[in-house]
């Protein structure tokens, strides 16, 4: 058989329907040839031999639903199907194949062997068009792209032995690409890569990365390591790849980059909901540095740490300024429970303004104490377990911290609770009460946070130390107690001015003893008289204790204040 100023068609029509489907409605001009043989038996028993050479000069392939067109084609190539006259021992080759893509030519070679258990080589060369090509060749998965790939790639290996055994398999894969201002719009991610690009460097399996930068979003980063498994994660299902890499940006923008409704295809989303999915596939060990990351009121800066991720993710440091102090934290977050994702922190704030914390935090989803309530410097030391469902909505159920805490030269502004104590210190002072420092450890625990009692060392004339202690609930369910000192300078004609008293047996003064209960829209300050028939019967005791002990001639012991757990107040953090 011999064709002359034939087309793709023809061509295509020699090979098997198996390889050629795809390309069934591409079209062709210029010179394209063919000659060969068929000698044997056909039948359901027996296949004839087939052997054919053939080529293209100066000829163009295009598809007609598109307007890119392969130009100035030259190739030669042949098919046969081998000895035994079966798909086994089928060869296509195609060799000194060149053309010209929008304007940039480009060559190669393709070796495909064996079509039961295909052997695969091809090599090609060329500073490829991406919008170009991406509309050649129609992917489902890239909806368009610009841009161009400096292609020098040589691939070989056989894909059935690669996807029986990925780590023992010979699959050899050489050469690299450069990216140069590639963009890129994929149908599962409305978020737009831009300004695509660096140097891959190709090596059997892995992938050295050599710069990469570009955006997603507003979001920048720049990657510099090696993408391990590159081959098999790419072709095979299951398998997983290892990235080893410095990440460094100077913006982030989490609010995109978590966004449910600019970072999924699904039509339906809307408002400010977010999605956290961590791909099981995908392991990563990474030296990171961020000079700026945004998420809804938080603004962090000069970020720096480790993060490691095989099924969880976790860090040993990660450190940055933020809210005018500075931010340190080691931990772990596992997200393998989709709806379901625990995060696991020891945190470090140091010399944090409360007020912007609070802002930052969105007063921490209350409006009992608000940032405009609030003034001064805080250091603390967290220990907690966070759980949140799939779109980042905490579980406050389940929270559980350990916080240790100091704020220094704090300020107390305008707070209700305290406006409604004006029977006892002056309106003025209670409007905006001041504090050198003030320290406690506190407790979160199904939904309930503990507070330990305090002394708050303040600027009232009328009660300079005031004792706080009592339970705040997450449905905003208060209850707490306050113990306020009345000194001698205001007595002894004036305490039934303000009701119930108990002497202090350490200082020789008397106090009110008060509770506050209710929610944070509707609270009562009260006297709490249980407390001082406790205090009474307490020190009761111990005077007799003391009275005892001198009796039998043994010195008193210098007195020491602890502050402990009351009864049922003991917390599990295993």
């Amino acid at each position: 058989m011999n064709g002359k100023n034939t087309s793709i068609q023809s061509l295509l029509s020699l090979l098997p329907q198996s390889i050629t489907q795809e390309f069934s409605q591409y079209r062709s001009e210029g010179d394209i040839y063919f000659n060969g043989t068929i000698k044997g038996k056909a039948s359901g028993k027996h296949t004839p031999q087939v052997a054919f050479n053939f080529g293209a000069r100066n000829a163009s392939f295009f598809h007609p639903d598109v307007a890119q067109r392969v130009e100035k084609i030259e190739l030669t190539g042949s098919f046969t199907n081998g000895d035994k006259q079966n798909a086994s021992t089928s060869v296509l080759e195609l060799k000194g194949l060149s053309g010209v893509l929008n304007g940039r030519p480009f060559k190669g070679n393709l070796t495909y062997r064996n079509f039961d258990s295909p052997y695969i080589a091809f090599d090609v060369q060329g500073m490829l068009d991406v919008g170009y090509v991406l509309g050649l060749i129609k992917l489902d998965e890239i909806r368009s792209g610009s841009g161009l790939a400096d292609v020098r790639v040589a691939f070989s290996g056989n894909l059935n032995e690669f996807k029986a055994r990925p780590g023992n398999a010979t699959l050899n894969t050489t050469g690299e690409i450069t990216l140069h201002n590639v963009s890129l719009k994929l149908q599962q991610l409305p978020l737009p890569l831009s300004h695509l690009n660096g140097n891959f460097l190709f090596k059997r399996n892995d992938v050295g990365v050599s710069d990469f930068k570009g955006k997603l979003g507003e979001s920048d980063f720049v990657v510099n390591g090696m993408f391990k498994n590159v081959m098999a994660w790419a072709l095979l299902q299951n398998q997983r790849l290892l990235v080893e890499a410095d990440f460094s940006s100077k913006y982030m923008n989490f609010d995109q980059l978590l966004s449910e409704e600019q970072n999924t295809a699904a039509p339906d989303r809307t408002g400010d909901s977010y999605k956290l999915i961590i791909s099981p596939e995908i392991a990563f060990d990474l030296s990171a540095s961020i000079d700026r990351v945004k998420f809804r009121r938080f603004r962090g800066k000069s970020i720096r740490g480790e993060i490691k991720r095989n099924q969880v993710l976790s860090t040993p440091n990660i450190s940055f300024k933020a809210v005018g102090g500075d931010f340190a934290v080691r931990g772990n977050l596992d997200a393998r429970t989709r709806n379901h994702i625990k995060v696991s922190t020891a945190t470090k704030l140091n010399n944090m303004s409360v007020d912007s914390l609070f802002y930052v935090f969105e007063n921490f989803h209350q409006n009992f104490i608000e940032e405009h309530h609030l003034r001064g410097q805080l250091t603390a030391n967290i220990v907690s377990d966070v759980y949140f469902d799939s779109q980042l909505s905490p579980k406050t159920d389940l929270l559980q911290a350990e916080i240790q805490a100091t704020v220094r030269n704090g300020q107390l502004i305008n707070f209700p609770p305290m406006q409604k104590m004006s029977t006892f210190v002056k309106r003025t002072e209670l409007a905006n009460m001041r504090f050198a420092e003030l320290h406690n450890s506190f407790w979160i625990q199904q939904g309930t946070i503990y507070i330990p009692e305090m002394d708050i060392r303040s600027s009232l004339s009328a009660a300079p130390v005031v004792s706080i202690s009592g339970t705040h609930t997450f449905d905003q369910r208060m209850d707490y107690k306050i113990r306020l000192p009345l000194f001698s300078s205001r007595r002894p004609d004036k305490d039934s001015a303000y009701g119930v008293v108990a002497e202090d047996t350490n200082a020789g003064n008397s106090n009110i003893f008060l509770s506050l209960k209710g929610s944070e829209s509707d609270f009562k300050i009260a006297y709490d008289d249980e407390r001082v028939r406790q205090k009474i019967k307490t020190d009761l005791k111990q005077e007799g204790q003391e009275l005892r002990d001198l009796l039998r001639g043994k010195k008193p012991k210098d007195k020491e204040k602890k502050v402990e757990l009351q009864q049922g107040e003991y917390f599990d953090f295993n």
